[in-house]
């Protein structure tokens, strides 16, 4: 953790921490007679990302401002306080604000007053655990961390981005777990979503028209621990039947999800997606992250009994190897997962808490999973590619 101190001089009778108190009245006074002259309309919103920020896996705070300029400027002369008054710049405790502490007090008094010198500024930011992007209107800032034990992300874009750039900001702006969406017009035409790098295709499942997309996320490593793809010749209503009769073959070029979730299908006899979810207990449910790691050469095709036996065997084995490699002093326990389903939308909300050696609870952890198909996309085209975007790394803004 770096720790961020404001040099001053005292000068007898004004300890720094007043003369800092009084700026920032004085400064409020002044911001306060300019709103009047020039009330607010507008949000600059400020998105931290987290696997400990639970249970999105990031919170949204919207401040009344009309731009970035607007927002450092109504911020900037928090940066006379030394680190115990982070908390002011963001609404919320950041790793690594101080960056943006110590980059303002050595800029000056004056806050940017331009989109050049907004930039200018953003370029004197030692951003030493990271980096930090300005999006070339000025109107977005990305920023990447790593403190050595996980990695964060943070945003901060107005409304003007945000009104832009609806595919990039559609999905962190929901403001629960639960998503609202369109529902499905049957009479729609689908459309599939175009190739990106942000997902990567498996083999087609079927010759039926359809794909499903789907991204798992543990949130604890967001530059490279994200997995999105897309599954070709199925969709969600019918997920079970079109899994359960694709050839065995192929279950060895599928990533662990596909292959747990063929299981399943297998196991329950479910069709839907959601039918298959609710048939896994909590356990099963709350393995899906680490599949990849376990399952890469595991048999798990057969008929429902041999099914049955073999994750038994698989998911005895993995927490055999779990409990094994724990650390003494901490626990793990998984949690009731969140579940949200509909006939071509599922998501499932990981959640894990961890204990240290007398019993108390020293963080609670989030991770995910979102399943949905070229219908459900096709009725809400802006937020299935912001949750693209979301999973498929932190540099979600462009």
């Amino acid at each position: 953790m770096h720790n961020f101190h404001c040099t001053r001089s005292n000068t007898p009778g004004n300890s720094p921490r007043k003369v800092n108190m009084l700026k920032y009245l004085v400064s409020l006074i002044l911001i306060l007679y300019m709103t009047q002259l020039a009330p607010v309309s507008g949000k600059v919103y400020f998105v931290h990302r987290g696997v400990t920020v639970t249970p999105l896996g990031h919170s949204v705070i919207a401040f009344d401002a009309n731009d970035l300029i607007e927002w450092f400027g109504v911020h900037w002369n928090h940066a006379g306080w030394s680190v115990d008054g982070e908390d002011l710049l963001f609404g919320a405790s950041v790793y690594g604000s101080w960056f943006i502490l110590g980059a303002m007090e050595k800029w000056g008094n004056q806050p940017p007053r331009s989109v050049d010198q907004l930039r200018k500024f953003i370029s004197t930011v030692d951003y030493s655990d990271g980096e930090i992007r300005l999006h070339e209107d000025g109107i977005a800032i990305q920023c990447f961390a790593d403190d050595d034990e996980t990695e964060i992300a943070w945003y901060l874009f107005d409304e003007t981005f945000a009104n832009k750039y609806p595919e990039r900001v559609s999905f962190i702006l929901q403001p629960e777990w639960e998503l609202e969406f369109n529902p499905v017009d049957p009479v729609q035409q689908s459309v599939i979503l175009e190739d990106d790098f942000r997902f990567t295709s498996t083999p087609k499942i079927s010759n039926e028209s359809g794909a499903v997309y789907y991204a798992v996320n543990t949130g604890k490593y967001l530059s490279f621990d994200v997995d999105c793809y897309r599954c070709d010749g199925i969709r969600l209503d019918h997920f079970g039947g079109r899994i359960r009769d694709a050839e065995p073959e192929l279950d060895d070029l599928w990533p662990g999800t596909l292959r747990l979730l063929r299981c399943h299908a297998i196991i329950s006899g479910g069709d839907s997606m959601a039918e298959i979810i609710r048939s896994m207990d909590t356990r099963t449910i709350n393995w899906i992250p680490a599949l990849d790691d376990i399952m890469s050469k595991s048999d798990l095709v057969g008929d429902k009994v041999s099914c049955t036996s073999k994750l038994e065997d698989l998911m005895s084995a993995f927490l055999n190897r779990e409990k094994s490699s724990r650390k003494s002093s901490f626990k793990t326990e998984m949690i009731e997962p969140l579940i949200q389903s509909s006939p071509h939308f599922c998501q499932i909300g990981f959640r894990y808490l961890v204990f240290d050696h007398s019993g108390r609870i020293i963080e609670e952890k989030t991770g995910r999973c979102i399943f949905f198909d070229d219908s459900w996309a096709s009725a809400n085209p802006n937020l299935a590619r912001s949750i693209i975007y979301y999973y498929g790394g932190w540099d979600i803004l462009w």
